[in-house]
């Protein structure tokens, strides 16, 4: 599997005054953030469509905790302004709500760019001499 696609939403944006969803594609070369803002009053004020790509080599790692209850995606990032404009970015980490529904594909993104992570990792040793 080259890539995976997961709908994802974002908690308390704006202290609960909006609420933000789309969609997270994981590739080889790095991570995909498409989403949108909307208020939860009415739902009438919507935000553009934002487009992050996060290259692999500004991932720093990434985890799905699961729980009874809610999934939840964690990704943390080398450079804070790799997320800059994501709803919830806090010092380099943002966390992202998957549906219970969609959790063997959260699992398939997650495995994507962890493998990608250590390819990455493995060149940089062999690069530096480190492997034999």
């Amino acid at each position: 599997m080259d890539s995976a696609h997961v709908q994802l939403s974002f908690p308390d944006v704006y202290q609960g005054f909006a609420e933000g969803g789309g969609i997270a594609t994981a590739t080889t070369g790095g991570l995909t953030l498409e989403f949108q803002v909307k208020d939860s009053l009415v739902g009438m004020i919507k935000s553009d469509i934002r487009r992050i790509a996060i290259p692999i080599g500004e991932l720093h790692s990434i985890d799905l905790k699961q729980s009874w209850f809610r999934n939840r995606l964690f990704i943390r990032v080398r450079n804070m302004t790799a997320l800059d404009g994501v709803p919830g970015n806090n010092t380099g980490q943002v966390e992202l709500r998957v549906a219970r529904r969609d959790t063997a594909t959260a699992q398939a993104l997650v495995s994507i760019l962890m493998l990608s992570l250590s390819e990455k990792s493995l060149a940089e040793l062999g690069r530096q001499g480190l492997t034999s």
